[in-house]
C-alpha cells in the first residue's frame, strides 16, 4: 500500500483497502491521524472533498499482540472550491461594506478576481485601483481567502459582487448580494414592514373588543331585572254595606263598583219581579242568613251614578274587607191570602181571624204603594 493516495475532488464513493497478514488474524480499522474516530476496512468516502484531505492511519490489532499501523496521505486535487461567509452582506449607506471569500484548490489559483452585475445584469470586472475599493488576499491552510472592501457605499454600489477562482482542472465563481440600508427598496420594504404589523394590531384589538362588547352584552341581559308594571293594579272590589236608612230588608245596599277613581257607586235593583218577596233584592245569593228587616224604597230616588258616601251613606266600619263576603237568602214568603174563602164563624176565635187577616191585607196595600211610587 502506497504512502500517498491522490483522488480528485468531487469525486462520489472512492476506497482506500488495507491488506495485513498474522497469525491470528488480526483486525483490521482505519482512523485519522491524531484522532480517535474509526472506520471499518476498506475506507470509504461518500464524495470528495477538500476537507477529507490528510493522514490516516491503517490499524491492525490481534489478541496478545501489540497494534500494528501504517500512515497514508490523502491527496486531494482538483478545481478550485469556494466558500463564503454569507449569500447576502446588509450595509448602511455611507459605512464601508466587507465582502469575504475563501478559495482552496489544489493546485492554488493564481488570482481571485473580483466582478460587479448591477440591476440592470450587466457585469463589470472590478479593480483594486478603482476609487472606494481595495483587495485583500492572504493565504490560509490549503487555500486563499480574498476580502473586498467598498468605501463609504450608496445606493450606486448595491448589486451581486462574484467572487472568482481558476486552475487547470476548472474554474469556480460564488456570488454575494449587497443591499445597501437606506435605499428605495429598503424604504418600501420597511414600510410594508410597519404597515403590517399596523394591521396586525388592529385586527387583534378588533377581535379582543368584540369578544369584550359580546362578554358585557351577555352580562347585561342576566342582570336585567324582569319589567314592572308602570301602572299600579286597581284594588280588589270589596263588598259594601251601608246602614241606617236606604237599605234592602236584609240591611245591605245593592250597590255596583266601577273603577271610576275609586268612587262606589249605588245599583239600582230591578223593576220586572213585581213580586213582594223580590222587591229590592237584587242578587238572591247575597244576603245575610239572619231575618230580613223591614224592606225601604227610600234609595231608589237617588240617580244612577250618584255617590252615596258624599250624603254621609256608607260609614267607615261597614267597608268590609275582600274576605268576608256574606251570603243573603231570600225570605220565606207568607202564605198567600185566599179571599173569599174566609168565613165567619160565631166562633170564640173568630174576631181573632179576622184582625190576621186585616193585618194581612193591610201589609198587601203598602207593597203595592211603594211598587206605584
Amino acid at each position: 500500500m502506497e504512502d500517498k493516495v491522490t483522488m480528485l475532488y468531487g469525486r462520489d464513493d472512492p476506497s482506500v483497502q488495507c491488506i495485513a497478514d498474522g497469525n491470528p488474524k488480526p483486525h483490521i480499522r482505519w482512523r485519522r491521524k491524531d484522532t480517535s474516530l474509526y472506520w471499518d476496512n476498506p475506507l470509504r468516502f461518500h464524495r470528495v472533498r477538500y476537507d477529507v484531505q490528510g493522514t490516516y492511519q491503517c490499524v491492525a490489532a490481534s489478541d496478545g499482540f501489540q497494534e500494528v499501523t501504517k500512515d497514508v496521505f490523502i491527496d486531494v486535487v482538483g478545481k478550485p472550491s469556494i466558500q463564503s461567509d454569507a449569500s447576502a452582506v446588509e450595509a448602511a449607506e455611507g459605512s464601508t461594506a466587507r465582502l469575504h471569500c475563501e478559495i482552496l484548490g489544489d493546485p492554488l489559483p493564481g488570482r481571485v478576481t473580483w466582478s460587479w452585475r448591477n440591476k440592470q445584469g450587466v457585469e463589470n470586472i472590478v479593480m483594486a485601483t478603482d476609487v472606494g475599493l481595495s483587495i485583500i488576499e492572504k493565504p490560509v491552510d490549503d487555500g486563499t481567502s480574498s476580502t473586498l472592501l467598498l468605501k463609504d457605499v450608496g445606493i450606486a454600489q448595491e448589486g451581486t459582487y462574484i467572487c472568482q477562482a481558476s486552475n487547470m482542472f476548472g474554474e469556480a465563481r460564488r456570488e454575494i448580494r449587497l443591499e445597501v440600508l437606506g435605499s428605495d427598496q429598503s424604504v418600501v420594504a420597511l414600510s410594508v414592514s410597519v404597515l403590517m404589523a399596523v394591521f396586525v394590531l388592529v385586527a387583534a384589538l378588533c377581535v379582543c373588543w368584540a369578544v369584550r362588547t359580546r362578554r358585557i352584552c351577555r352580562k347585561k341581559r342576566k342582570e336585567t331585572p324582569a319589567l314592572s308594571p308602570t301602572r299600579s293594579m286597581p284594588p280588589i272590589p270589596k263588598s259594601v254595606k251601608r246602614l241606617g236608612h236606604g237599605t234592602n230588608d236584609s240591611g245591605v245596599e245593592d250597590l255596583e263598583l266601577q273603577e271610576l277613581d275609586g268612587t262606589l257607586k249605588p245599583r239600582p235593583p230591578p223593576r220586572g219581579d213585581k213580586q213582594w218577596a223580590s222587591v229590592g233584592l237584587s242578587y238572591s245569593g247575597l244576603a245575610h242568613a239572619t231575618t230580613l228587616p223591614p224592606y225601604t224604597t227610600v234609595e231608589r230616588h237617588r240617580p244612577d251614578g250618584e255617590d252615596i258616601r258624599s250624603r254621609g251613606g256608607i260609614p267607615e266600619e261597614s267597608v268590609l274587607s275582600s274576605d268576608e263576603y256574606i251570603s243573603i237568602e231570600a225570605p220565606t214568603p207568607p202564605p198567600k191570602i185566599q179571599r173569599g174563602r174566609w168565613k165567619t164563624r160565631g166562633t170564640p176565635g173568630g174576631a181573632s181571624v179576622r184582625n190576621s187577616l186585616h193585618e194581612a191585607e193591610n201589609a198587601l196595600n203598602e207593597i203595592q204603594q211603594a211598587d206605584s211610587i
